[in-house]
């Protein structure tokens, strides 16, 4: 549900005995499903979207494989719009999760591969910059890309990271407490529906209004959710 390149957060659904809320990594048919989404705001059924805006989401994860190479067996977006804003997502992902990672204390700077840096640039803003203009300078009228050297370089940066980061020990323990964390709220809520975890299409069932409720949360929220269910008052920040 929630999560980043290292993992998400998933409800233990066969223990619950109930239907999977569409796991990133296993849809089958996501067009469809975001079709029939409802709008809890107009009610309306189904959200109306595009054919570009449904092909878009359904081929936006680059997953593990390198830039511009064929990702996922040749299948990329069906429109220019599409394979723009996956590119740039993986663009601006790389780069926050540098950050964060070294943040952490999981890397340091001095860890990122030094023939990719020295292309990109040894900060943040020097490797956006690099790559951005990479991404506008190999782009064509009919087509999307990054000129060689940057291209490569960041591949390089995001083979590093899915080796020496998204794996990390640290982030799994992470990881390991989001879970809980959601597990937790997701039981009590089913057997103790706020107004808000249960306001979803009245035909639907409760734990489907609940994993929507909990997929909608910000991380912010989340934890004020959590401790408002689960700590003393005295106890909370």
């Amino acid at each position: 549900m929630k999560g980043a390149k290292g993992g998400g957060v998933t409800l233990p659904w066969s223990a619950a005995e109930h239907s999977s809320p569409f796991p990133r990594s296993q849809i089958s048919d996501l067009k469809s499903q975001i079709s029939d989404l409802k709008s809890q705001i107009s009610k309306a059924p189904g959200l109306n979207l595009t054919f570009e805006v449904r092909d878009g989401i359904l081929h936006h994860s680059k997953g593990k494989g390198m830039l511009l190479s064929g990702h996922s067996g040749g299948v990329h977006a069906a429109t220019l719009e599409g394979e723009l804003v996956s590119l740039c997502d993986a663009i601006a992902y790389i780069n926050h999760d540098i950050d964060d990672a070294v943040r952490a204390g999981v890397i340091t700077t001095d860890d990122l591969p030094r023939d990719a840096v020295e292309v990109l640039g040894h900060t943040t803003s020097e490797r956006i910059n690099t790559m951005v203009t990479a991404l506008i300078e190999g782009s064509g009228e009919n087509s999307i890309g990054m000129t060689e050297q940057a291209l490569d370089a960041t591949n390089t940066l995001r083979t590093y990271m899915y080796a020496r980061v998204y794996p990390c020990e640290m982030i799994s323990r992470e990881i390991a407490k989001a879970k809980m964390l959601f597990c937790e709220m997701y039981f009590h809520l089913i057997e103790h529906p706020t107004p808000e975890s249960e306001a979803g299409p009245p035909e639907d069932s409760i734990e489907r209004r609940t994993v929507d409720f909990l997929a909608g949360m910000t991380d912010q929220y989340t934890l004020h959710l959590y401790e408002r269910l689960f700590l003393p008052a005295d106890w909370r920040a």
